[in-house]
Order: structure tokens, then sequence, then C-alpha cells
């Protein structure tokens, strides 16, 4: 077992102690106050919400756990052999003693998830190719327009807008009902109007404003200045 196994374990055992913290909390302020009613109302609900948070940390500790193990595995599969004539180590890969890695462990949430958090960094080119793989492996599943989506704010988020506009359009046509149809007709919108298409930006605006909500206010708003842009005089 790796260091990182093993110090990984205190931390789920801390995790089982701490949501215990707030039931001696409770019976101390019961033994103390029998009447205090709202007091232990508002224990009771930290109790709850440290649930969560103990559910959601051991979540985590799952999906580093995973991770560390697949980064362990592919360190174990290259080994020295020998080395060359200018001393230098040569490296050969030992397929046949790396461990099997324990892919029930990755779920195709934790694959988005990843991608996503590679988008967040700004490594829009690699997110890309995460986003691009889960699509391959999942082209079903439930978050499978969320993954177009965030490959198109990829390409917007570098400034090649045709590119955006482009997987934009595919995930409205391919998930038309969807929860990111709507977002993806304001970027489409947001795209022409980048590129001076002001004509199309508006047509796509229109169809995004239909929504409602949010979307229909940041819509609206474009179009408005759309129609400001449209009013100035051309440059001579």
């Amino acid at each position: 077992m790796s260091a990182c196994f093993r110090a990984i374990r205190p931390c789920r055992l801390f995790l089982r102690l701490v949501r215990f913290i707030p039931l001696i909390m409770l019976c101390a302020a019961c033994a103390a106050d029998p009447c205090s009613e709202e007091l232990i109302r508002r224990l009771e609900n930290r109790i709850a919400q440290a649930d969560k948070e103990i559910a959601i940390l051991q979540k985590c500790i799952t999906d580093s756990l995973a991770l560390i193990e697949i980064h362990e595995n592919k360190i174990r599969a290259y080994a020295p052999l020998s080395s060359g004539n200018n001393g230098d180590i040569v490296l050969s890969r030992r397929l046949e003693t790396a461990p099997i890695v324990n892919k029930k462990a990755f779920t195709p949430e934790t694959e988005y998830q990843t991608a996503l958090k590679v988008f967040y960094s700004k490594r829009y080119a690699t997110s890309r190719k995460r986003f691009a793989e889960f699509l391959n492996r999942y082209p079903d599943h439930p978050l499978s327009d969320n993954a177009l989506y965030w490959t198109g704010e990829s390409w917007y988020s570098e400034r090649q807008y045709s590119k955006a506009a482009a997987v934009f359009e595919t995930l409205v046509n391919q998930y038309p009902a969807g929860n990111k149809a709507p977002h993806a007709l304001l970027k489409i919108g947001y795209a022409h109007y980048s590129m001076n298409d002001d004509s199309s930006a508006k047509a796509y605006l229109k169809r995004a404003a239909s929504f409602g909500g949010k979307t229909e206010e940041k819509a609206n708003r474009l179009i408005r200045r759309i129609d400001l842009r449209a009013k100035q005089p051309a440059a001579e």
C-alpha cells in the first residue's frame, strides 16, 4: 500500500468520528437543559448538515484513491532494466507484471467531472480531448449534451467563434430538449455577434429568448446592443 493510501486512512477515521461531535453536544445540552427544544433542533440540523458534508468528502476521497491507483500503476508499469552505453537508464514497459486497475472506481460522472476541472483550469485543448473521450464512451449518457456544451465553450474561450458556433449548433440539433439547448443558442448568438454577423446573431438570440428566464434577459440585452450598433454611422 502506498504512502498516499496510508495517509488517507486516518482521514476516513476522522470523518467517522466528526459526525459524533454534534451528537455529544446534543446529549450535553439535554442534560443541562431538558427543555431547550430550540437548541436541540439546531443541533439536529447541524448533524444532518455534517452527514451531507461527510458524504461529499468520502466521495472525493474515493475518487482521489482511484486516480492515485491509476497513476501508481502507470509508474509501476515502467522499470529500469539496464544502462545504455552513455550511462542513461533504459526503460522497458512491464505490462505482464503491472497490476490491473480497478475500473469500477471510475464512473461516467467522475470522467465528466475530471474533464470539467481541466476546462476550468483553462487547459482548453486537453479538456476537448477529455470531453471527446467521454462522448465516444457514453454517447447516450444524460451528460452528453453538457460535454458538447463545454467543448463549445472551450473554443469560445479561445475566441475560435466559428468552431464554437458549430459545436453549439450540433448540440441544439442533437439535444433540442436538453437543459443546455437554450445556453447553446445564446452562445451561438454571441459567437455571430463577435464575428460581426448581426443578422444571424439576432436570429439565434431570439430563439434563445423564447426559453425565458435568465437566458431571455441576456439575449434581449445583446439584441439591444446590436440595434444600437446598427444605428451608429459606418466608419469612413
